[in-house]
Formats: C-alpha cells, sequence, structure tokens
C-alpha cells in the first residue's frame, strides 16, 4: 500500500471493521531523531508505570462505573429525544472512553461489548424500537460486567453473551436487506 493510500481513513473493505491510518510520527519529531526507543522504555521506567497502572484500577473502575450511570442516563435521554445528534456523539464518546479503560483494567469482555456497541451505533444503528433494543442489551451486558468487575473473558458466560448480543445485531442487519 502507497503512502498516498494511507492518508485517508477509509475501511479496507466494505465487511471489514479495520481502518487504516498514517503512522503519526509527531512523538519522534518532539522527542529528536537521535533518541533511542529503548532508552525511554528502559525496564525500571516500564515497571514504574505498570505499579501506577496497578494501583490506580480502583480509582478507574468507580470511574467507569460512574460513566456507565450516565451512559444509562444517556440512553434514556436519546430514547426520548429520537437520537439527538449531540446525545449521540455524548453517549459514543462516553462508552469509548469506557472501552479504552475496559482493555487496560483487564477487562477485555467489557471493551468488546463497548466496541461492538460503538460500532452499532456508528453504523448500523436506526431511530426504531428494535434498534433500541440491540443498544439497551450492550449497556445492560456493559454495565452487568463493570459492576461486577468481571474479569477476562467472562468464561463461557461472558463468550455467550457476546455471541447473544451479536445475533441480536444480525437479526437487524438481515431485515434492512
Amino acid at each position: 500500500m502507497n503512502a498516498t493510500a494511507l492518508k485517508k481513513a477509509e475501511p479496507m473493505a466494505s465487511d471489514d471493521d479495520v481502518m487504516v491510518y498514517e503512522p503519526d510520527f509527531s512523538l519522534k519529531k518532539k522527542i529528536g531523531k537521535d533518541i533511542n526507543i529503548n532508552e525511554l522504555l528502559r525496564p525500571e521506567l516500564l515497571q514504574r508505570a505498570q505499579y501506577v497502572v496497578d494501583h490506580s484500577r480502583p480509582d478507574f473502575i468507580a470511574s467507569m462505573k460512574d460513566d456507565v450511570k450516565t451512559i444509562q442516563s444517556l440512553l434514556v435521554s436519546l430514547e426520548e429525544t429520537s437520537w439527538d445528534a449531540k446525545v449521540l456523539e455524548l453517549f459514543m464518546h462516553l462508552v469509548m472512553q469506557v472501552k479504552g479503560r475496559a482493555g487496560i483494567f483487564d477487562l477485555p469482555l467489557a471493551s468488546e461489548i463497548a466496541r461492538k456497541l460503538y460500532v452499532f451505533c456508528e453504523d448500523d444503528y436506526r431511530a426504531r424500537a428494535d434498534h433500541m433494543l440491540v443498544i439497551r442489551k450492550h449497556v445492560e451486558g456493559l454495565a452487568v460486567i463493570i459492576n461486577q468487575n468481571i474479569q477476562g473473558d467472562g468464561g463461557k458466560i461472558g463468550q455467550d453473551l457476546l455471541k447473544s448480543l451479536e445475533i441480536l445485531a444480525e437479526k437487524l442487519k438481515e431485515k434492512r436487506r
């Protein structure tokens, strides 16, 4: 792929969720060309960073719980306003914040559900009751996982939950065809 093709953020194929972006070298420009990445990523710096992440986990989990409550409130607002664009934008922003934090703090199931929720809202949502059901079920699953602090992939129950959310979303896609 040539550099011109990388400049635009476009899907690689219409069925893929993968986006290709041009690499961002601004950090390299800021720190200088003569700096070796190994100097920046010394084991003691990485250990200190890991320590900070590990010890800030309770604060971030509490913050994610608050974000999920806000997402639930925004969901109600979205239903009442027929998905007002500004409310939807805030809703999706918080969903992505939860996705990122969940990924950092060993909640990959929550991260994946938040990702699927975001993609559904962005690509497939229509202001209809059956579509709202898909959104609501994703938010409910996210709330349970975050509030119960379910780590890892959630085991069989977690995988069944993901599968059922996928099936629900797929049924709506099939209706549109």
